[in-house]
């Protein structure tokens, strides 16, 4: 069964996106270090327990690319990581790598990674955005 919402101009929000979740704990994320190695793109960052009882998160990474001469979607899914059961106050180090032949977009005629600054967004959902970098490619 699908819920949906219109908000006021008309635009359909599903009332549960992409990767939602509920949990009975709270997550915090931080550190964002993003960096290219070779042909693959490396997304580092920290995700805390900051709830009262043990928990695990699904991090998801997304990435915007440039709109310069082909048509994209807003964000797209390229990574996600499940953590393992953190307790309460406790960290864990997270690393999503991305090829950077996986950020190709198909002209017509051919696969191309277009030049310009990518956003990676790193969240809990589609919708909950929690890190956001970018990088020159």
């Amino acid at each position: 069964m699908y819920i949906f919402i219109f908000d006021f101009l008309f635009i359909l929000i599903l009332t549960f996106t992409f990767g939602f979740g509920l949990s009975y704990t709270k997550f915090e994320y931080s550190n964002l270090n993003l960096y290219k190695d070779g042909s693959s793109i490396v997304v580092c960052f920290d995700v805390k327990n900051v709830g009262n009882v043990p928990g695990k998160e699904i991090t998801q990474l997304y990435v915007r690319a440039p709109r310069v001469k082909i048509d994209k979607p807003y964000q797209e899914l390229k990574g996600f990581f499940k953590t393992d059961t953190l307790a309460p106050g406790e960290m864990q180090k997270v690393k999503i790598t991305v090829q950077i032949s996986d950020l190709a977009s198909f002209d017509g005629e051919k696969w191309v990674v277009e030049e310009g600054i990518y956003e990676f967004r790193v969240g809990a959902s589609s919708r909950d955005i929690r890190l956001k970098g970018t990088l020159n490619l």
